[in-house]
């Protein structure tokens, strides 16, 4: 991961934060998020910022990095749904019709 990469951050009592990459080395990360502690930034904002981060492995409670979750398996999952819907939908080869005119002439 390269720094500016989003990540996860999972603290200390297991809240995730999603979370800058500011330097990274191959074990662990340098990371910032806005969060609820430490000093507000020029803006108001309080930035946090962690160091040394390590990322996840298999029974670590907190204080680890991971990938973010991948929203496009759902969504790809959701447009497999809709297109198998619009196939049922579809009568005589003229594509989709809307649910009213699929109900009239059924």
């Amino acid at each position: 991961m390269a720094p500016g990469s989003a990540v996860t951050f999972v603290d200390h009592e297991g809240e995730e934060h999603n979370a800058l990459v500011v330097r990274a080395w191959s074990a662990a990360m340098n990371i910032a998020y806005v969060g609820k502690e430490e000093e507000e930034d020029s803006d108001g904002r309080i930035v946090v910022r962690e160091t040394s981060v390590p990322f996840f492995e298999e029974g670590m409670k907190g204080f680890y990095i991971k990938k973010p979750e991948e929203p496009a398996e759902a969504e790809e999952e959701a447009i497999k749904e809709e297109e198998a819907t619009e196939e049922e939908d579809d009568i005589d080869g003229m594509g989709p019709l809307r649910k009213g005119v699929k109900e009239t002439l059924e």
